[in-house]
């Protein structure tokens, strides 16, 4: 079963996209980015979507392992991160934080669950399902 899609979004200060000239992907190559590892496998969904033209060195990476210390970063001008969208909504509506590449849609990660068919009869089974088909990402209160 199919509960959600999560979709990621690029963010920065947008006094730091300001000074640092980000108009391009190619821009990246020489800012800080914020990543959940050194080898930028967290910016993958990203990756894909500019696949014709990517990055190519990431001199600058600072891995910081938690989301919201990702967004706090940005925030304060530590770098460009790529965080859940639903995890910014708020920064992003007040113009905390923007998102340098608006005209890029990353790639979504999909979550599902995954029962086998004699299990699925069980009353149990049936309420989480119904249960985590009703919970959507949007609508946690993460302040």
């Amino acid at each position: 079963f199919r509960l959600f899609q999560e979709q990621y979004v690029t963010i920065a200060s947008p006094e730091f996209v300001r000074d640092n000239l980000i108009r391009k992907v190619k821009d990246l190559e020489r800012v800080s980015l914020l990543s959940m590892d050194k080898q930028m496998a967290w910016w993958h969904n990203f990756l894909i979507a500019v696949a014709d033209n990517p990055p190519e060195n990431f001199r600058h990476v600072i891995r910081i392992n938690h989301i919201r210390g990702m967004i706090n970063a940005a925030a304060c001008g530590i770098g460009v991160g790529f965080v859940p969208e639903y995890t910014v909504i708020e920064e992003l509506s007040n113009s905390l934080l923007i998102d340098p590449f608006p005209h890029i849609k990353p790639a979504a990660d999909t979550f599902r669950i995954f029962i086998k068919k004699e299990k699925l009869q069980f009353e149990k089974n049936l309420l989480l399902i119904n249960f985590l088909k009703q919970v959507q990402p949007d609508s946690f209160n993460y302040s």
